[in-house]
């Protein structure tokens, strides 16, 4: 079981999540130790009280956060656990926190600036234009991806199943990332990190890589025909 540790006179997210007082009222620090799912079922519900939840007309106005629970410690505006039914289409988000947010019968195609997605679940569609966004341990397992994807980190990810076709990915870092599966077609990897990946039965059919690092990654019977720049 994996834990870990809750202070509850500091200020920030522990604060948000759980609505204690002010830390001037609580003069001893406190740090309690909790499983770690007990800390991913209060993110999440903590949004019952909000329902129902027009979560477009919260983002839309990017210039300012408009989330029950302000800001993280990170200054991004906090919608970390949220459920995610609505699609994002032609809609520009900036610098929001999506951790463990569950996107459910919605579709998240549109442009991201400066974002987070730490374990962040979609199997459904999501891209456009994602811009300095992190998906570190994200399940994206069977989702489809679209547009370009430039300087985003998806370390630790799951993308197994993953597909797209004519994707841009630069300067984007792909590291201990599962890649099993995945089918990126006519696609271009431009200066990206690919280390220790796994992306065996797969396929980069007719894709090209310019400048880019490929360390202890498995592809084995992945589809390689028409490859550029793997030489």
């Amino acid at each position: 079981m994996r834990y870990d540790i809750l202070d509850w006179t500091t200020e920030g997210s522990a604060g948000k999540i759980f609505k204690y007082g002010d830390p001037a009222d609580a003069p001893w620090l406190i740090n309690v130790t909790l499983p770690w799912e007990c800390m991913m079922a209060s993110i999440h519900d903590r949004w019952s009280e909000h329902q129902p939840l027009d979560i477009r007309a919260l983002l839309l106005r990017s210039d300012e956060c408009r989330s029950p629970f302000s800001v993280t410690d990170e200054g991004l505006c906090d919608f970390r656990g949220i459920r995610i039914d609505a699609s994002f289409h032609k809609m520009t988000i900036r610098r929001v926190d999506f951790s463990s947010a569950v996107l459910g019968d919605g579709q998240f195609v549109g442009a991201c600036d400066d974002c987070k997605f730490v374990e962040f679940v979609c199997d459904g569609n999501l891209g456009r234009e994602f811009l300095n966004s992190v998906f570190h341990k994200a399940r994206l397992n069977n989702s489809v991806f679209y547009g370009k994807f430039i300087n985003c980190d998806f370390s630790d990810a799951n993308l197994t199943g993953v597909r797209g076709r004519h994707i841009r990915f630069e300067r984007c870092t792909f590291e201990n990332t599962n890649l099993r599966k995945a089918s990126f077609y006519d696609s271009t990897f431009v200066e990206c990190k690919l280390i220790n990946c796994t992306m065996r039965s797969g396929s980069l059919a007719g894709s090209s890589f310019d400048n880019c690092e490929l360390n202890d990654c498995d592809l084995s019977k992945t589809v390689m025909t028409r490859v550029k720049g793997l030489e």
